[in-house]
């Protein structure tokens, strides 16, 4: 016959079933979370009524990606489509390199710009061929203003860049006051706070003294994402990376390919766009 357990036995095997219990809570929560929030993206491209709802009472939609990635792009898209689609005029900003790119895109010269963003495209996967598309699509809409908002050829110092791409963007809403700001950066410079003690584009956004934006106008998306490829930079040049699939309960939860979520659990971004396949962005052809 086997011993009784000890009473610090008894009390360690409660502490992990307790743990145990407290993970599936939190996980189940997650699910349904996901299950009664998600809107369904049956093509990112294209106008969801369902997304204009979740978006309509924003002035500025932060959209952030992993560099040298379709998803964000389409989505970006589909985010003008929608905002288009209600009569409502659209600033779009891109994390894309200035006033050489400005001249092409003001001249109509695309095959200039595609041979000006093939050459800054091998630096970390930024104006790539989605972003192009994404681009030449709208630039000459009337209703889209295309704001190009890093770093100019002129250089500016490199500890004001997020202040500046923050300023860029307020300045063409200063010209337009009555469009939604649309942008595309990577994740971390649309979050909402600082990161790392450092203060991102999307906290001078709605801190700086000239801003008409208050936080609760803005709506930070972070990318989530299953498996598939991805072509950037990570501090060892570019590469084309094969991504696993660490994605869980965003992708169990509901059967949707990809969707929106509104959601409150990240301190730094208020929502989310989920792919569960993420494809890797070329370089301009």
């Amino acid at each position: 016959m086997s011993p009784p357990p000890s009473l610090k036995s008894v009390f360690s095997f409660a502490v992990v079933l307790f743990s145990i219990n407290q993970v599936a809570i939190a996980q189940s929560n997650t699910a349904k979370l996901i299950q009664d929030g998600a809107i369904e993206l049956p093509s990112r491209t294209a106008a969801t009524p369902g997304l204009y709802e979740a978006i309509r009472s924003k002035q500025a939609i932060l959209i952030g990606e992993m560099h040298g990635t379709k998803q964000p792009p389409e989505f970006a898209q589909g985010v003008v489509e929608t905002l288009l689609s209600q009569q409502r005029p659209v600033i779009l900003g891109l994390e894309a390199v200035g006033t050489k790119a400005d001249a092409y895109i003001r001249a109509g010269q695309l095959d200039s710009l595609k041979a000006h963003w093939k050459k800054l495209f091998l630096m970390d996967g930024r104006h790539n061929s989605s972003w192009l598309d994404l681009v030449w699509r709208y630039h000459r809409n009337p209703n889209v203003t295309l704001v190009l908002f890093d770093q100019t050829d002129e250089q500016i110092p490199h500890l004001s860049r997020d202040r500046s791409m923050a300023e860029n963007l307020l300045q063409a809403l200063q010209k337009r006051p009555d469009a939604v700001i649309v942008t595309l950066s990577g994740n971390i410079h649309n979050q909402l706070k600082p990161y790392n003690e450092t203060e991102t584009m999307g906290y001078f956004l709605h801190t700086v003294s000239n801003t008409p934006l208050q936080q609760n106008q803005i709506l930070s998306v972070t990318h989530f994402y299953g498996a598939g490829t991805m072509m950037n930079s990570q501090g060892n040049g570019l590469q084309l990376r094969q991504v696993p699939d660490n994605s869980g309960e965003f992708s169990t939860a509901v059967p949707y390919q990809s969707y929106f979520l509104l959601t409150d659990m990240f301190p730094m971004w208020n929502s989310l766009l989920f792919t569960r396949t993420v494809t890797a962005a070329e370089s301009p052809k």
